[in-house]
Parts: structure tokens; sequence; C-alpha cells
């Protein structure tokens, strides 16, 4: 049985120049000291240049990104402002509390942003370090922050004197959906996290960025978590290539294929997709409280691997590799258990099939 794998797009397959680029380094000395690596510079470089900071930092993974931002900003026991929804207060909380020490204090939000109105009472309220916000918002659904509307968040923080960083895990597909250059998202706030190998397909790590001082800091908490990796030019080569050749065109064309999908299953009475919510690559789908489904395991048993995304809520994710073929399948499993569900919806659970399914790995 062939499997579509939705779960998330960090599973993005890295183009063929990608690969070229990472075995050509691979043949080539490696090096010892710390951000000593050529495309490790290149790529720090070319990073704070996109973000328009003074300095990147290259990381294994956009949590260790987060975590440092937070522990620049945040001394143990100290507050830092965030929507409940936001992936460091939940996919993050053991890190964000027992390694960064950081308390989170919840502001209210629409679709995982924060109103301006919102964040100034909560400043008013917590003595705070920091401001943190998710641009696009996983849990949300994707849902971006549009450049005027984080200008206003910015000058309120800057009227209580509080610094603001982005979680840019996905910061791409934010600027993708919006028109924009990434940087109209990134040049105001103080510092950016961002993942290279979600819809850009870098086999793996992040990068930081912010003043030369924040950077000298992280880079310091980098080492005392142990993230000092080296040597790095083989993934950093990657890295290079993607920022390099940074095209929007293709994450423009994951939205437009996630649309087509969501587009497809809105006909089945017996789910519901926000469509205010589909603004990029992910597509929440929830369904009803009375239909008996366990749609996540169903749809693993006919090929289709998707993540849950809270309680009846089921995400797909949509990347490079999900086209026309890959969303065929999609629809086929959700047409075939449309047929079922019509005669079982709110009574008893579908019949199991008895292929066992693909195995799963554990979720991000």
């Amino acid at each position: 049985m062939s499997v579509v794998d939705v779960r998330s797009d960090i599973v993005t397959q890295p183009t063929e120049a990608m690969l070229e680029a990472m075995v050509a380094v691979g043949r080539q000395p490696r090096q010892y000291g710390y951000r000593e690596d050529v495309d490790l510079i290149t790529l720090e470089r070319l990073a704070a240049e996109i973000f328009q900071k003074d300095d990147a930092l290259f990381l294994p993974t956009c949590t260790m990104a987060n975590q440092i931002a937070l522990m620049v900003r945040c001394q143990r026991g100290t507050n830092f402002i965030v929507d409940a929804n936001a992936h460091i207060n939940n996919f993050e909380a053991a890190s964000t509390i027992g390694i960064a020490g950081a308390i989170p204090r919840v502001v209210s939000d629409f679709q995982g942003h924060p109103t301006a109105e919102a964040l100034d009472e909560a400043l008013s309220l917590h003595q705070a370090s920091l401001v943190w916000l998710e641009n696009t918002h996983n849990r949300a659904g994707g849902t971006v922050l549009r450049p005027d509307r984080q200008l206003e968040l910015v000058a309120t923080c800057r009227a209580h004197g509080v610094p603001i960083h982005v979680d840019g895990a996905r910061i791409w597909n934010a600027a993708a959906a919006l028109g924009c250059e990434v940087s109209e998202l990134t040049r105001d706030v103080d510092s950016i996290s961002a993942s290279l190998n979600k819809g850009l397909g870098v086999p793996l790590g992040a990068v930081l960025a912010g003043s030369t001082e924040f950077i000298a800091a992280a880079e310091q908490i980098q080492l005392m978590l142990g993230g000092g990796w080296r040597p790095t030019g083989i993934i950093a080569a990657a890295g290079v290539v993607a920022l390099k050749n940074l095209s929007l065109d293709e994450l423009i064309e994951d939205h437009r294929v996630a649309h087509q999908i969501a587009e497809s299953l809105a006909k089945y009475p017996w789910m519901v997709i926000d469509a205010s919510r589909l603004q990029t690559n992910l597509i929440l789908v929830e369904v009803r409280e009375d239909v008996k489904i366990d749609l996540l395991a169903e749809l693993r048993k006919r090929g289709v691997l998707a993540t849950p995304a809270g309680k009846g809520k089921t995400r797909l994710v949509v990347y490079r590799q999900i086209r026309a073929r890959e969303v065929e399948a999609i629809l086929k499993v959700f047409a075939d258990l449309d047929s079922l569900v019509d005669t079982t919806c709110g009574q008893e659970p579908l019949e199991t099939i008895d292929e066992a399914g693909p195995p799963i790995a554990s979720k991000e």
C-alpha cells in the first residue's frame, strides 16, 4: 500500500541542488572550530540579510532557537506574554518551564495573534521581559499575522519597553500568503527564529537572528545547551542553496493545493473546515461530535498519515511533494470514508479493515 504523508512539511525532501551541494562539501576537509565553517558563515550571513538583522545563528532545531531566545531575554522566574495556543506554550512547554524557567502569561488573541489592545492590557497587568508572537500560527491552522497588525504590536511593546520575538517556524509561508518580502515580517521585531527544514526542504536546522549583542548572548547559551554542533558544513551547504535560490512560488503552490483539498472535503457534512483559518498550507479538519469515527486511525489504515490537532481535529499539511497524484489519493480515501459514514453517522464506529497500515513516527 502506498503512503501519503501529510503529517508535517518537516518531511519535505531536499532539492537535487541541495543534495549536490552537500555531497560536494562532504568531499572537502572538515572544519573544527565553532562558526568557522565557510558554508556556515555564508548561511548565517544570508539569513541575517534576509531578515534584516545584524547577525544570525544556525541551530539544530527551531525549538532550540526558540528556547535560546527566551533564555536571552528572560531570567528564571520572569514573565513573557504569549497566546495560549502558541507552539512554545504547548509543544515546548517542558523546555519553557524546565530549562528556560520563564513563566508564560496568556494574552487573548484572534486566530492565534493578539490584538494591540489585548497586548497593552496584558503588559499593564504583568511585568514582562518579552512578548512572543508566532507567524504562521500552527495550532490556529497556519494563520498569518499581517505586517500592519504586527507594527501595531511592535509599537505597543515599544511603549512598554519590552522586546518582541517572532517564532517564524513557517515565516516563509506567511510571506508567500501575504505576497510580501520576508523582511516585512521580521525587520521591526527584535529577534526571529525560523525553520529551514519545513517548506524550504533543508534536511534539518533553523536560524535565530537578531542584534549583534543578542546573537553573542545566544551563542553562549547554545554552547551551554550542547548545541555547539560541528562540523556543520554539509547541512549548512543545503541551507545556502535554499536561501540563495529562495522563491516563494513553491509555497504559493502548496497553499493552492491545500485550498483544493479543503474545498473538496468541505462537501462532506460530517466534518467542518473553517475557511477563515485556511490561509497557508495547514488544513484543520474537525469531525462533528455526533459522528463516531477515529479519523486519524481510519486514514492511516488507508495509507494517509495525518496528525491530531486537538479534540476532534485532524491536521493535514501540504508541501512540495504533495501534488496531483497525492491529492487524488487523499480525496479518494475521504470519499471511501464518506460512503461508510453515511450508514453509521451518529451510531456505531466505522468498521475497521484488516490492513495494519504503516507505522506512525513520533509527531514533531
